[in-house]
């Protein structure tokens, strides 16, 4: 089932909030923008490629199940691993801001993701914007198929971002996103 990358109907909804175990594939940051953060641009970018690891070890903090209802089946990093080892720390902090990230950046990403059990659904968190001034982070929360890599549902969402390093700070715009989690 493929639906349109806006606002989710209530049939998706109530179609993915049934689902009770999910394959979670972290949060990939190549296509971010951080266009206003002072850190180091490399430093930055290791901050945030450390953030799928706190997420898999911190899993009683960044608890899936007790905000979406989601048991995580398995973590499955391999993908945003490694497009986030990929990124250009110079064009991700860079003072130009990007165009927004489309629908066809969505399914681009999702049908990029290596997916070893086709039976299940998948999460992907795709970062769009990091922003320091406005201390919060702007991401695609995305549930597909994983036989398929057809888009189930996706909402585009903000946290507030607070902390020390970059890391914990960035992660903490996740951690908000899901607290503030609901179904529509």
């Amino acid at each position: 089932m493929t639906v349109a990358l806006v606002a989710p109907a209530d049939a998706q909804s109530a179609e993915i909030k049934k689902i009770k175990e999910i394959n979670f594939y972290g949060v990939d940051f190549s296509l971010a923008t951080a266009p206003d953060v002072e850190e180091i641009p490399e430093r930055f970018k290791g901050g945030l490629i450390a953030i799928n690891d706190l997420l898999y070890r911190e899993v009683n903090k960044y608890n899936f199940k007790k905000y979406m209802g989601k048991k995580i089946a398995a973590y499955n990093f391999s993908v945003t691993g490694n497009n986030n080892e990929q990124i250009d720390a110079g064009l991700l902090t860079s003072r130009t801001v990007r165009k927004k990230i489309s629908d066809a950046d969505i399914h681009a990403i999702v049908s990029s993701l290596s997916t070893d059990n086709h039976a299940a659904v998948g999460l992907v968190f795709i970062a769009e914007t990091l922003s320091k001034a406005r201390r919060s982070g702007v991401y695609h929360v995305v549930f597909f198929d994983e036989a398929t890599h057809e888009i189930i549902y996706s909402r585009k969402m903000t946290g507030r971002a607070g902390g020390f390093g970059v890391r914990n700070y960035w992660a903490a715009s996740i951690l908000n996103i899901l607290r503030t989690w609901h179904w529509r």
